[in-house]
């Protein structure tokens, strides 16, 4: 930018070539008809300094924007953030640090920009340079919503987790800790659905950290609980109960999972009295509707904490109870036989025995065992007596025995006969004379 000249000033634009100062040496002549003395002007020119530092940042909301200022010459710097209403955390301020460091957040769902403007100053000879633009970018962080925040399911169920953001296009990645539960995984999408088994009989839990990802940057975890109880598994102690007819059942349900209860329902055939209900024990009077043994199957369901188990069945077979149906009284005479066979509406055997008449002799008065009351009867007073027996049935199918049944025996005397005179003599042609009583 130095020339040569003439006039009675210099003044002349000057640029360094380079980084370093440079210099400029003028040789002036005076001049006035006659030459005068040279005399030697320097002129210093210093470097004006240039921003060579990033011109833009990328960061994620709440993160730190942080540029090392530089330039082509040492140099000192200012700089200033124009307001951007939708951020928070840029210097609006001129700052004069060498490093731009802002940390910055995003109040919105997109992108926003600040604008800083760097001034560099050279710290030789002060020069200032010419203000750089810097642009910072700040993308927004996700916030993940789990829906259900949390979730009770059954064991070997699925979960059904939907999870959103408030930013679209979200991904979703997920880690896993689980606690007495198997099945739980580390995996990423926008729903959890995996199949939960508890490992014990006591409830487990699942616990999924989820991370939602929004353009490279990761937001807040969100904890999401699944709890996981077991299935229980029912016991009928006995499995199967057989009694006579009109006893009461006595089934205890049990299982290894604490709090189980129980429901059940019944087919019944040829009984009465079963019905379906709930408890820890089936006690139910339960009656033959015949002469035939019938069943009751009972069809019992376990529930814990709302999750159902597989069904187990109880069967009660009910014997009839035979009722007598031979003859409950008989008339003969004294020193005569009674003959009664004995018969009920069930195949049976049969006990009976006399209640002692101290007026007759010939009844059984110990335990008979046949199936037909048989003795020979003397009434000894020769008035009419009674002999009371007690026969009871039992069952040949299940022993059942039924409701004893009293028979009366009605002996009647003899009559004894005198005849007066007991021997009479007469003439031909008379008539007897015999009195009879």
């Amino acid at each position: 930018g130095a020339s040569n000249s003439s006039g009675s000033s210099i003044t002349q634009t000057l640029t360094t070539t380079g980084t370093s100062p440079g210099t400029v040496t003028y040789t002036i002549t005076p001049v006035n008809g006659c030459t005068g003395s040279t005399i030697v002007a320097t002129v210093t020119v210093n470097p004006t300094p240039a921003i060579t530092s990033a011109s833009t940042a990328t960061i994620c909301s709440d993160a730190t924007a942080s540029i090392n200022l530089t330039s082509n010459v040492a140099s000192t710097y200012t700089w200033i953030a124009a307001d951007n209403t939708n951020t928070t955390g840029e210097s609006l301020t001129t700052q004069n640090t060498n490093t731009l460091s802002n940390t910055i957040t995003n109040n919105t769902t997109s992108t926003q920009n600040v604008i800083y403007t760097v001034t560099p100053t050279s710290t030789l000879g002060s020069c200032v340079g010419a203000s750089q633009t810097i642009t910072v970018t700040i993308k927004p962080i996700p916030t993940a919503t789990a829906t259900p925040s949390s979730q009770t399911v059954c064991s070997t169920g699925a979960t059904s987790i939907a999870l959103t953001s408030n930013i679209a296009g979200t991904t979703y990645s997920w880690t896993t800790s689980q606690s007495g539960v198997s099945g739980a995984s580390n995996n990423s999408g926008s729903s959890i659905t995996q199949t939960l088994t508890a490992t014990g009989t006591s409830a487990g839990t699942a616990t999924y950290t989820i991370t939602p990802t929004s353009n490279s940057c990761p937001g807040a975890t969100l904890v999401i609980p699944i709890t996981v109880n077991p299935i229980p598994t029912a016991t009928a102690t006995p499995t199967s109960q057989t009694f006579c007819s009109g006893n009461t059942s006595s089934i205890a349900l049990t299982s290894g999972v604490a709090g189980t209860t129980y429901s059940w329902t019944v087919s019944q055939s040829g009984v009465s009295g079963a019905s379906g209900a709930s408890g820890s024990t089936i006690a139910q009077t339960i009656s033959t509707t015949g002469t035939s043994t019938g069943t009751a199957v009972y069809t019992i369901t376990p529930t814990a904490s709302s999750c159902s188990g597989t069904a187990i069945s109880a069967t009660v077979t009910v014997n009839p109870v035979p009722a007598m149906t031979s003859a409950g009284s008989a008339t003969i005479c004294s020193n005569g036989t009674v003959n009664i066979p004995l018969t009920s509406d069930v195949v049976s055997t049969y006990t009976w025995i006399a209640t002692n008449n101290p007026n007759t002799t010939g009844e059984s008065i110990t335990t008979q065992t046949t199936s037909t009351l048989n003795n020979t009867i003397v009434s000894t007073t020769g008035n009419t007596e009674v002999v009371i027996y007690t026969v009871t049935p039992t069952s040949t199918g299940g022993s059942c025995v039924g409701a004893a049944q009293t028979v009366s025996v009605t002996i009647s005397p003899s009559p004894i006969v005198t005849v007066t005179p007991t021997s009479q003599t007469f003439c031909s042609g008379n008539s007897t004379s015999i009195s009879l009583t």
